[in-house]
């Protein structure tokens, strides 16, 4: 939980492959960076996704993520850029509670074109290569 408020320059949010707990990074006006840690019990699980569009060789921004887990449905949009004179991780960063496995994983990439991914683990970090048709693991 993020308890304290400032006016900042810029913001980032990351994830240091700390078990997919993400952390955030703050340039306030008035001092240098500052670093919040989540350190909140770890309950559930989680996906990291990076989609990358491999005819142009790049990360693939705007590509809506969809994992669909249990029935449910949570959906990300690979963004990097969302904040305020920052650059951000490209990875969708997913946390899905009471599973270990995703049934599929499906994009819409930023051209249209949408591609469905097999099942894939959980608590792990995953590229989706445009055209590929399955999940590549990543350390």
């Amino acid at each position: 939980m993020w308890a304290k408020s400032f006016s900042a320059k810029s913001f980032k949010r990351t994830c240091l492959e700390r078990g997919g707990v993400e952390s955030r990074t703050e340039r306030p006006h008035h001092h240098g960076r500052k670093d919040y840690r989540n350190d909140a019990k770890k309950t559930g699980s989680w996906l990291l996704v990076r989609a990358h569009d491999t005819p142009h060789q790049r990360d693939a921004p705007g590509a809506v993520v969809t994992v669909v887990c249990g029935g449910k449905r949570y959906v990300r949009v690979a963004d990097p850029a969302f904040s305020y004179l920052s650059s951000n991780d490209a990875r969708a960063h997913f946390g899905i509670p009471g599973a270990t496995r995703a049934d599929r994983i499906e994009v819409r990439w930023p051209d249209g074109s949408r591609e469905v991914f097999p099942a894939a683990a959980l608590n792990q970090s995953i590229v989706l290569k445009k055209g590929q048709g399955k999940p590549t693991t990543t350390h």
